[in-house]
């Protein structure tokens, strides 16, 4: 029995036909940024970034978060109890891990250096091209890793984890 080969018109036809029910749906509904649960959700020892009113801003730990407050221990040592009803913002504080960084670095300078090993002229020195490349590109990745390690140490990312809806009013203005 031969089998007979589809158009490709039909087979897309038929591939958009079972795709489009999930496209169309969307991707999973995520907490809104205004729900207290992503606060309470974050583990304890979080470093966090807390923005009140007023402008005044605390950084320090998660050691609780409950309903209607959280706990921060702060960079003296001190514990601080924050409303949420006080709360604007709250960013996690995440520091990116140096390895991803160590290791491009790592990659791109020991391609460099090998690269300009390669190129120097074996006449002009007892080396051969590839030992050259070999000196030079272990230089270059020496010196690509510590680049990478240094660059990717100084990265901070501040996500956005709870932010007080647009219609509620600052503690401050509210009837009680």
């Amino acid at each position: 029995m031969r089998m007979r080969m589809q158009k490709p018109t039909t087979l897309l036809l038929v591939f958009m036909a079972a795709t489009l029910p999930v496209l169309a749906a969307g991707p999973p509904a995520a907490a809104s940024r205004s729900d207290w649960k992503r606060v309470q959700a974050l583990p304890v020892g979080s470093d966090l970034r807390v923005s009140l009113e007023r402008a005044e801003v605390f950084r320090g730990r998660l050691e609780n978060a409950a309903d209607d407050a959280l706990m921060l221990r702060l960079p003296d040592g001190t514990q601080r109890t924050i409303k949420a009803s006080q709360v604007v913002r709250i960013h996690h504080i995440q520091k990116d891990s140096i390895a991803n960084g160590t290791l491009i670095g790592l990659g791109i300078g020991g391609a460099a250096g090998a690269a300009l090993g390669a190129s120097r002229d074996p006449e002009k020195t007892d080396l051969t091209r590839g030992g050259s490349a070999l000196i030079f590109g272990s230089l270059g990745a020496a010196i690509g890793a510590g680049v990478g390690a240094i660059a990717d140490r100084a990265k901070i990312e501040y996500q956005l984890v709870y932010e007080r809806p647009m219609d509620s009013q600052p503690s401050s203005v509210r009837e009680d």
